[in-house]
């Protein structure tokens, strides 16, 4: 019982489970994506192929600042 910001990709389970949901637009809201690897480890292909793929699907995510 209460309030939270969740990301879009939740919305799917609220509706599901009928919590009510509403769309941040003032302040409008933004999500910056990080990929996060251990150092000195390669990438392997696998993350070199979902990294290309989130960066098409998202072109936003894929430009700096």
């Amino acid at each position: 019982m209460g309030t939270a910001v969740i990301p879009s990709f939740a919305l799917a389970a609220c509706h599901r489970h009928r919590v009510t949901t509403d769309l941040l637009v003032d302040p409008a809201v933004e999500l910056s994506l990080y990929l996060v690897s251990r150092r000195g480890i390669k990438e392997t292909e696998t993350a070199s192929d979902f990294r290309e793929a989130l960066a098409a699907a998202l072109p936003a995510a894929a430009s700096p600042g």
